[in-house]
């Protein structure tokens, strides 16, 4: 997820912004679940001028905007937290804006399928996105915002 700059760690392999996975023994850096598995973390604190990631929806897209949200438990892994805005790229914030929560849930499964060389997501990892969606939705503070603007 897009974070602030001073906290944001990203993969130096891949340039994804990491989730944070808190758990007994602390917490740990991982790739979100949108980003290529095909290698380790490799964890480094972002720059403070990084402009770089993927779009924490498709994983696919160069960020282009952010939705501000509030931070909460991921619903299928409460050991996860989403931590501030989203960063979405072009065709994801199309969605988004138009309140197309379901296409959005299909462009995403579609971009996560190809990513691990599949043809399709299963219904268990639909129904996770659906539920993850829904808990952003209730978290959203404000509306879309280009990447750049106040």
């Amino acid at each position: 997820m897009t974070k602030d700059k001073v906290t944001m760690f990203i993969c130096r392999t891949c340039q994804c912004v990491l989730d944070v996975v808190t758990d007994t023994d602390g917490s740990t850096l991982v790739h979100p679940p949108s980003a290529p598995q095909d290698h380790e973390v490799v964890p480094v604190r972002a720059p403070a001028d990084f402009a770089g990631g993927k779009c924490d929806f498709c994983g696919q897209g160069h960020p282009a905007f952010v939705l501000p949200a509030n931070d909460f438990r991921i619903p299928h892994d409460s050991m996860r937290m989403s931590e501030g805005p989203w960063a979405a790229c072009e065709a994801c914030a199309g969605l988004i804006d138009s309140e197309k929560w379901t296409k959005l849930v299909k462009r995403v499964s579609t971009c996560i399928a190809r990513s691990q060389g599949r043809e399709r997501v299963d219904p268990g990892d639909l129904a996770i996105l659906h539920n993850l969606y829904r808990a952003l939705r209730a978290n959203i503070k404000g509306p879309l915002r280009r990447l750049g603007q106040p």
